[in-house]
């Protein structure tokens, strides 16, 4: 069996073309970053209010790992890049400040089931997303900016799934089994 590690390969097809002239950023480019920048602000404000509203102490400190690590530094890069590319950025949010709302009422608040359920889509689109910029980038600095945002999500996404997992949080399926047979000819 091969041995393949994926970041090796991510690195290796993208590495020859780091450090040559790049071409100029396309739309296409231009629009997935802006679009991944505005998406990650929004999901970074969600995470701060949902913050003040967590009541598992262990989802709490997941979304605060979330917060500093994961949607600000991917929110940092993706501004200096656009920056540098003289990119005009979709608007910015202020950071909500930390405070302690348990006393919302639950009808006014989700859960922290319906809070890791969402983040867990969030992530899920994130995915999708960085997964469709690099298969439509031109550019490979933007391909390997996209495949470290993406490993960065996955780490995200199965610490988060193994919490949820933890407190019978996730949403599955129910089994599937065909009433009738299929037939072959």
């Amino acid at each position: 069996m091969i041995n393949i590690n994926p970041f090796e390969v991510i690195l290796n097809a993208f590495k020859p073309f780091l450090d040559k002239e790049k071409p100029p950023i396309n739309v296409m480019e231009v629009s997935n970053l802006w679009f991944y920048f505005a998406g990650s602000m929004s999901t970074l404000r969600n995470e701060e209010v949902a913050y003040n509203v967590i009541e598992d102490e262990e989802l709490k400190e997941w979304f605060k790992d979330a917060i500093e690590n994961l949607h600000k530094p991917i929110i940092q890069e993706i501004k200096a890049f656009l920056d540098q590319e003289s990119v005009p950025l979709p608007k910015i949010y202020s950071d909500f400040p930390s405070e302690d709302y348990r006393s919302i009422p639950q009808g006014a608040k989700l859960t922290d089931e319906e809070t890791a359920n969402l983040m867990s889509y969030n992530l899920s689109l994130a995915l999708k997303l960085g997964m469709r910029g690099i298969t439509e980038s031109i550019r490979p600095d933007i391909g390997f900016l996209y495949s470290r945002f993406i490993a960065r999500e996955i780490a995200f996404s199965l610490s988060l799934k193994d919490l949820m997992q933890k407190r019978g949080w996730t949403q599955i399926p129910p089994a599937y089994y065909p009433t009738t047979e299929i037939k072959t000819q």
